[in-house]
């Protein structure tokens, strides 16, 4: 892309994305091994094609097995103990019913290379929406995750808000926040669900404007993007030529436009996605200059 700017956000999870929710396929598929290559695999890409990716980890998803033993934020999080005492008594945060709970491993993996932006999807993915989650607790997610983070040598400058849920923006920058990635306007969930679905195959979507923010002392609202089709589920419905065409669109728009076009998708949804990594090459990463 010439002019446009091309910004890829992915969200690293685990299974801590779907806690509330987990089902058996979860369970099944969303292993450390299966996570492994698929991280493999898309540093080799991104590596290949020289782009720099933002890489949104949740923090419980990085800690390491000594964590039971950690003293501060960490500690004050009542949904981590269940994990600390697993990891304490010995359980292998790769074994059989943990993994895809703790894998630090992958972390390792996309800061070895140097190459990537090492952003933040939150402590325990924990929402941010201000009419049901306490402001307390949302700033004790974000103190954990730079008592982590600074434990680990990182820091993380942009916030990838966990569920899209974006709020308590004032939180942000005394924490060390630049920038959130900010979400496209929500509709009651069964509606907005419909409306998601039907935005992945419009085929006139164009790419966004450049971040503005008029407030100094607030962090910068990156552009929301547009989610990757996870072609699992309903969303194989999608034709991948309807993908790819949408994708031409914005990055042509973007090009034509100085525009943005954001893409993102979690990084775990390329285990069970039939032909979503296909649909990752051909939309961008062997996109020719």
């Amino acid at each position: 892309m010439r002019h446009g700017t091309l910004i890829v956000s992915l969200d690293c999870e685990g299974k801590w994305g779907m806690a509330d929710h987990l089902s058996a396929h979860h369970a099944t598929v969303i292993t450390n091994r299966n996570l492994a290559r698929v991280y493999s695999e898309l540093l080799r890409a991104f590596e290949r094609r020289k782009l720099r990716v933002t890489f949104a980890f949740v923090g419980a998803f990085t800690m390491e097995p000594e964590v039971s033993g950690t003293p501060g934020p960490v500690r004050r999080l009542g949904s981590i103990q269940l994990l600390a005492a697993c990891l304490s008594a010995g359980s292998a945060p790769g074994s059989s019913g943990w993994g895809g709970w703790s894998a630090p491993e992958l972390l390792r993996m996309v800061v070895s290379g140097g190459q990537h932006e090492i952003g933040s999807h939150g402590f325990r993915h924990l929402s941010f929406d201000e009419a049901r989650t306490p402001s307390a607790d949302a700033q004790r997610e974000l103190d954990a995750v730079a008592w982590l983070w600074a434990r680990k040598g990182l820091k993380a400058r942009t916030l990838v808000y966990p569920r899209n849920q974006v709020g308590y923006l004032r939180l942000l920058k005394p924490s060390g926040y630049i920038g959130y990635r900010d979400r496209l306007p929500a509709k009651a969930a069964l509606v907005g669900k419909l409306r998601a679905l039907a935005r992945e195959a419009n085929i006139f979507s164009r790419s966004q404007e450049h971040s503005r923010h008029p407030d100094p002392d607030m962090p910068v609202a990156i552009p929301p993007g547009f989610f990757l089709n996870w072609r699992f589920g309903i969303r194989r419905r999608i034709p991948a030529a309807v993908t790819l065409t949408r994708w031409k669109r914005i990055l042509d728009h973007a090009a034509e436009s100085g525009g943005v076009a954001l893409v993102w998708t979690r990084s775990h949804n390329f285990i069970d996605g039939e032909g979503s990594w296909s649909c990752l090459k051909q939309c961008w990463i062997m996109r020719p200059d």
